[in-house]
């Protein structure tokens, strides 16, 4: 599992954070209290992601012929956020 400041990423450290909303059915929890986004970068990707997640996810499960865990489903969103991210430039 990769780590990042010592904690396991995927995992909640209790002490950077006073509470958390329920697990979406997509796997994402948000900080209680964090304002969502306001950019209009972050506003128009978040639809271009999920669309990449949706068909991630459809491809798994046709692959393996069943529904995916909740942690899969989560992988699958992760490299869609990972896609979907404008490149960065060097220099």
């Amino acid at each position: 599992m990769p780590v990042q400041g010592g904690t396991p990423l995927g995992t909640v450290d209790a002490s950077r954070a006073s509470s958390w909303t329920p697990v979406d059915k997509d796997g994402v929890a948000e900080v209680v209290g964090v304002r969502k986004c306001s950019s209009s970068s972050g506003r128009a990707r978040r639809p271009r992601a999920k669309a990449v997640g949706d068909e991630l996810i459809a491809n798994r499960e046709v692959e393996l012929g069943r529904t995916l865990t909740p942690n899969e489903r989560t992988e699958c969103f992760q490299i869609a956020a990972y896609r979907t991210r404008t490149p960065k430039l060097d220099g």
